[in-house]
């Protein structure tokens, strides 16, 4: 996944994560590793369902077509929403 930004990597490394861990993920994710918008979308999602209260404050409870940094604590709970 290349970079070619200064404000991607934690969303790159994510993509990374879950690309090595398909097809066992399939399921989760039919159409194969989540776009940066998609994984930007269900931050926002998993924030209005209650995940990551500190950090959903932190980025004003927005995200989508934001170039902002994310780092393992949104990573992790990316993965626990999505029961990884």
């Amino acid at each position: 996944y290349l970079q070619n930004d200064n404000w991607s990597c934690g969303f790159r490394n994510l993509q990374m994560l879950l690309s090595g861990m398909l097809p066992r993920l399939s399921p989760i994710f039919p159409g194969g590793v989540p776009s940066i918008a998609e994984i930007q979308s269900a931050m926002e999602t998993l924030w209005l369902r209650g995940f990551d209260r500190t950090n959903a404050e932190h980025h004003g409870h927005s995200l989508i077509g934001k170039k902002t940094w994310i780092g393992t604590v949104e990573v992790w709970s990316y993965l626990s929403f999505h029961r990884i």
